[in-house]
């Protein structure tokens, strides 16, 4: 029905190709080091963090404080408490529109243990920009190393949604309409396309493209083994209340998968296989439309 674990593992890509989206990811590096220059510095004596403080005096998109945070190895996140520590109520926004805020902040970026507030010191030594900060961000070629890495979430994300769009596209070519979102049969788990609908669904397909490993493969594929229960409950009642014993009735529940994420999480890659009616990758995408066809057999006859 949906092929063996090792047919499936044999069918899937480390990584797939879409040239598009690498070409946006490589024009949204070019924005940001374009954003982020700052212009040869005029004194030797201005490497200080009055620097710091005027270069992101300009910075209404917070590009330069993602670069500059990015060099310092932390995370917005982190100085966003930081900044919430030692001024009550103030905010990412305020480094731009406070001169104090922004002075105090440039301080802190420059030399962490300079600050006076408490801020433990794993905190602390999450920052930690290079003694040449202003050579480097000078450095057309070092920022777009930088602004590389920091994309990497933008990218993965990405290319997950074009992942699903591929699979989207195939149902709507079907003629079938399709919904994202909460499933009430499902406890309102999120499901990521229900045909036709999220009230009255027949096929239920969840898309997971990983480009790396993340803490969160376990945690979904405990969550599926849950969903997929739950429907074979659903299908089990229905056919005892309907005496149907024919799968063409039974709600269906398609995992379509792949990447070298997922290649080297297999226990929790074998999970998702295991907890589904059929299991595809993008190599074997051609093959929803037929089970499609098994669920909505009635529309395809007509």
């Amino acid at each position: 029905m949906k092929g063996s674990f090792e047919q499936v593992l044999q069918s899937m890509s480390h990584f797939l190709n879409f040239p598009d989206i690498e070409s946006e990811i490589d024009k949204l590096i070019e924005e940001s080091v374009k954003l982020s220059l700052l212009p040869k510095s005029t004194k030797e004596s201005s490497a200080t963090h009055d620097v710091l403080a005027d270069y992101l005096s300009e910075d209404p998109n917070q590009k330069k404080l993602k670069m500059v945070v990015a060099m310092a190895g932390g995370s917005l996140e982190k100085l966003k408490r930081v900044i919430a520590s030692i001024f009550e109520g103030a905010t990412l926004e305020s480094i731009r529109t406070n001169e104090v805020v922004r002075t105090r902040v440039a301080k802190f970026l420059v030399a962490p243990s300079s600050e006076s507030s408490f801020i433990p010191d794993f905190i602390r030594k999450s920052f930690s920009l290079p003694k040449n900060w202003i050579g480097l961000l000078e450095d057309t070629s070092y920022l777009s190393v930088v602004a590389r890495q920091a994309l990497s979430a933008t990218y993965s994300a990405k290319m997950g949604f074009r992942f699903e769009k591929c699979v989207g596209d195939i149902v709507s070519a079907s003629g079938l309409t399709y919904e994202k979102g909460p499933v009430a049969i499902l406890d309102n788990k999120e499901v990521d396309i229900a045909i036709p609908n999220r009230t009255e669904p027949k096929v239920l397909i969840m898309i997971s493209y990983q480009v790396t490993t993340g803490s969160g493969q376990s945690t979904k594929a405990n969550e599926q083994r849950q969903m997929y229960n739950m429907i074979q409950s659903l299908n089990r009642s229905r056919s005892q209340r309907y005496i149907v014993e024919s799968a063409v009735s039974d709600r269906m529940f398609v995992n379509v998968v792949d990447g070298g994420g997922w290649i080297a999480r297999q226990r929790d890659l074998h999970q998702l296989w295991l907890n589904s009616d059929y299991f595809l990758t993008f190599n074997t995408l051609s093959k929803l439309e037929s089970i499609i066809r098994k669920a909505f057999f009635e529309h395809f006859s007509t």
